[in-house]
């Protein structure tokens, strides 16, 4: 309710900084660093308490191998001139999994989803993830 709509590109936008995530909403904007190099924004949801939930997938070495990072950014604590900081809750094992969806069942539970890429031959996977 204090912002409004929020929303986000899944990488920077031209003319952006390459290495910053940009959350944007009428009349703020904020960023954070990316978790790791070729790392795209996935998902958001806001927690009771107006913190923003990220979910982030970063791609290692080779394509086919990636890592799936929820992060927490204290929207109240940023101004529009700094970089927010980005609190790691958890890292996913490195695998396979194209994960593009968080819901935000609660405080301290959150579902991620992966979709199969348009591969028919693999699944859909769902993680539940138990925040601290």
């Amino acid at each position: 309710p204090q912002f409004g709509v929020i929303t986000a590109p899944e990488s920077p936008l031209r003319k952006t900084p390459k290495n910053l995530h940009t959350v944007y909403a009428k009349g703020y904007a904020w960023a954070f660093p990316h978790f790791g190099p070729r790392s795209r924004l996935k998902g958001m949801a806001l927690f009771p308490d107006g913190k923003l939930l990220v979910l982030e997938r970063t791609r290692l070495g080779n394509k086919s191998t990636q890592v799936a990072s929820l992060r927490q950014v204290d929207l109240g604590k940023c101004d529009a001139s700094d970089v927010c900081e980005a609190t790691l809750l958890t890292t996913l094992p490195p695998g396979a999994e194209n994960f593009e969806g968080l819901a935000l069942l609660d405080a301290h539970n959150a579902l991620i989803v992966s979709d199969n890429g348009g591969n028919s031959n693999t699944d859909t996977t769902f993680a539940l993830i138990v925040l601290p």
